[in-house]
């Protein structure tokens, strides 16, 4: 973690324990009845933009897997070739079986 992403991070759990302490007091104020009306509500948006989040990560996931289809360029490329000196060589994304001999 480079100390900008650490000084991110402990800036964001701040921010969040403030706004967490600032909700806890406003909802002490209010009263109980009204606190747990409010606290559904603020329940339901967080739940939907939970759900938000996952299914965009879902589909980012999906399409970072997705192998290259043949003939595109950047494409990994594999072979396999056997023989009486077999090898295995494996450089990169590409893989190579075998001494170029032919069955």
């Amino acid at each position: 973690m480079t100390r900008s992403q650490r000084i991110a991070a402990w800036v964001l759990a701040t921010l969040f324990g403030l706004i967490s302490l600032g909700l806890g007091i406003y909802l002490a104020k209010i009263g109980l009845e009204k606190a747990n009306q409010l606290s559904g509500i603020l329940g339901l948006f967080i739940a939907l933009a939970g759900l938000a989040i996952a299914i965009w990560s879902a589909l980012n996931a999906r399409t970072a897997i997705q192998s290259p289809r043949q003939g595109r360029s950047g494409g990994v490329h594999q072979s396999q070739r056997s023989g009486d000196n077999s090898k295995n060589i494996q450089a990169g994304g590409d893989i190579n079986f075998g001494d170029s001999n032919r069955f």
